[in-house]
């Protein structure tokens, strides 16, 4: 099987679970009386989107190395070796942050949110590196579109993955809003 083909059939599935689980998700809420349920299911809802998100973000990066290799298209070695450290990066934060949520475990959010920074500043530097290699006539223009595309959908991912691991004490995903969760229960375990 082709790695489109593989990478379809898989965008398929997610596509196809994420219906369901979601019908699944207002049944459930429709009959759940407690506040805890309610978080919980809404939390599973907020997941479900972020992993199909990640999906559709596998399919765009897909697509666009079928349109380099088309149009021939071609990275520079050092700008290959930025996307390599970053997606480094981004692989050790998937482990981590699906790690967190499958294990309900939050000793890794920092390191996950220490990732995600550096990652941030990784795409930075490689956008702000393609504007000197374009300036400077080592790069046509018509790579541009494909860095910058990579480089968004590699940020996606990444935001998507916290998402998913700081779920376990936000509903919504939200970095700050589970970091200071945490917060509060550290202090409510010294109180006692």
């Amino acid at each position: 099987m082709s790695g489109s083909k593989k990478v379809s059939d898989v965008e398929y599935r997610i596509d196809f679970l994420t219906n369901k689980l979601t019908g699944f998700f207002i049944k459930i809420s429709s009959v759940t009386k407690s506040g805890d349920d309610e978080k919980l299911i809404g939390g599973l809802h907020h997941v479900t989107n972020d992993i199909e998100r990640l999906g559709d973000y596998a399919i765009l990066l897909f697509g666009e190395t079928k349109y380099m290799k088309e149009k021939k298209v071609k990275f520079l070695d050092q700008t290959k070796e930025e996307l390599g450290q970053i997606y480094k990066n981004i692989s050790e934060m998937f482990d981590l942050g699906f790690d967190a949520f499958s294990n309900r475990r939050t000793e890794n959010f920092k390191k996950i949110s220490n990732l995600h920074k550096i990652v941030k500043k990784q795409i930075t530097t490689t956008r702000n590196e393609h504007v000197v290699r374009l300036s400077s006539g080592i790069y046509p223009v018509e790579v541009s579109k494909s860095i910058y595309s990579v480089l968004f959908s590699l940020q996606r991912i990444a935001d998507h993955i916290v998402n998913i691991a700081f779920s376990i004490r936000s509903t919504t995903g939200s970095k700050k809003e589970a970091l200071k969760a945490i917060a509060m229960e550290k202090k409510r375990m010294q109180v006692q």
